[in-house]
């Protein structure tokens, strides 16, 4: 599968899950969702190990983030979760300790 976005990819947020419909980042989460569950037909959750590589294109990153916020955004997004008020069905893998092979290519406007 592959896809492409224009904006920012999701950062993982410590303080605020960005799954939360509040955090302002989570409309970012919610594009890549659906573009993965378009390009895979479908949610459709690998059993075993899967690759990711993310490349980047931006003139920088946002204030305080770092690369590996980026990755590890765009991971969360991809997998499943449920908390008390919400479940998200996984889109490519049940839960990102799936990746095994990580990829990472920023290339600075």
């Amino acid at each position: 599968m592959s896809l492409r976005l224009d904006g920012f990819p999701p950062y993982k947020d410590l303080r605020f899950s960005i799954r939360n419909v509040r955090h302002k980042a989570n409309d970012r989460f919610v594009a890549l969702r659906l573009a993965a569950i378009q390009a895979m037909g479908g949610r459709a959750a690998y059993r075993g190990s899967v690759g990711l590589a993310l490349h980047m294109n931006a003139p920088g990153y946002e204030k305080n983030k770092i690369l590996l916020d980026y990755v590890a955004g765009v991971m969360d997004s991809l997998d499943g979760s449920h908390g008390a008020e919400f479940t998200y069905l996984p889109v490519v893998y049940e839960d990102d300790c799936k990746v095994a092979l990580l990829l990472q290519q920023v290339d600075q406007e």
